[in-house]
């Protein structure tokens, strides 16, 4: 085999290595063994809402990522797993019949800070017709009091220890005003047990 036969192989088996998607695993709800992200990690979380079938939500970056849920057809299902750190997009949406690709009309694209619980925004799949299987519109919606929600419910534990960003498009100050009463409240009602 000539050496420029092998170059053309290592290239070709490299890029196909790099294109593979991991599979976007969800931490389980409530569970306490919810250890404290390293520097190298963050805490992904985001919502798919929609009424249609999902197979894959597929997500660009320093580690492509592949959403696969468990229940192709959900009304608003938070994913909250640990990834690597780095920028991430939302390249495009599954449905089974066809693909739906972000366009560049919205901000896809967030970065995940180490540590923290990096809330982007809510995925949502809308359709623009009903009965009509091309005719849907993807947007990515702040939706952070759901969120907060979510995290109050699912993960007490980490929503405890863990502070939570909003890296989604535009800016965000209600999770930081929610977290200072979070804090409030709970200093209120120590002093009160004291």
């Amino acid at each position: 085999m000539t050496l420029g036969l092998r170059l053309l192989l290592l290239v070709s088996s490299l890029s196909l290595l790099v294109s593979c998607s991991q599979t976007l695993t969800p931490l389980e709800r409530d569970s306490t063994k919810h250890e404290q992200t390293n520097r190298l990690t963050g805490f992904l979380l985001f919502a798919v809402q929609t009424d249609s079938y999902i197979k894959h939500v597929n997500i660009s970056g320093i580690l492509p990522l592949r959403y696969s849920p468990k229940s192709a057809e959900q009304g608003n299902a938070y994913v909250l797993a640990e990834v690597p750190v780095g920028y991430y997009a939302f390249s495009s949406v599954e449905t089974g019949v066809f693909d739906i690709e972000a366009n560049d009309e919205h901000l896809w694209g967030f970065d995940i800070d180490p540590g923290v619980i990096n809330y982007v925004g809510n995925l949502e799949l809308l359709s623009q017709v009903k009965w009509c299987d091309s005719c849907f519109r993807l947007e990515l919606a702040n939706k952070s009091s759901f969120a907060l929600e979510y995290l109050e419910l699912a993960h007490p534990e980490l929503l405890e220890r863990t502070q939570v960003v909003y890296k989604g498009p535009g800016q965000d100050s209600f999770i930081e005003f929610a977290m200072a009463m979070k804090a409030q409240n709970t200093l209120a009602k120590q002093t009160e047990q004291n």
